[in-house]
């Protein structure tokens, strides 16, 4: 998977400033407006498809704490959401969104490593199980359908 994140890097011709991780809860609304934009832990300059990309793959994954039928339910209004998310960052840019594939697959990677040492330390591990665990399988799926590769993680469900 590594390698496949490294051979396919985008090489963003017109970097801007991304915050990482856009969504709803890391806005201040008032008013009906967006007033401020919080928990700026992933900003970095990259191309707007990281954006797109790192969001896309919370709105579509996320490790929700509930049963399974509600979190199947739950995923359909997700990837709505995710659609409607690019239509609208598609909307206000001319910006090449090509490589938005490849930023989901990042941010997946990035999420399975907390899952990954928690896994081969289980024994000393010292913290709460990683929210990402529970839908580590999920995530592999994820992954694969957008490189080609399949992770493999110890105890894989």
């Amino acid at each position: 998977g590594w390698q496949w994140l490294v051979d396919h890097q985008p090489r963003p011709n017109r970097p801007v400033l991304c915050h990482g991780d856009l969504w709803g809860g890391n806005l201040l609304v008032d008013h009906g407006k967006v007033s401020g934009v919080i928990d700026w832990t992933l900003v970095t300059a990259a191309e707007p498809a990281f954006d797109i990309g790192f969001t896309r793959f919370v709105l579509v994954l996320a490790p929700l704490p509930v049963p399974r039928a509600v979190r199947n339910g739950m995923r359909l209004v997700s990837r709505s959401m995710a659609r409607h998310y690019t239509r609208v960052y598609r909307a206000g840019t001319d910006a090449d969104l090509s490589a938005v594939g490849y930023y989901e697959a990042l941010r997946c990677a990035l999420e399975l490593v907390p899952v990954a040492d928690y896994r081969l330390a289980r024994d000393r591990y010292d913290g709460p199980r990683p929210p990402w665990d529970r839908i580590a399988g999920e995530m592999i799926r994820f992954f694969r359908s957008r490189t080609g590769v399949t992770l493999k993680l110890l105890d894989d469900v």
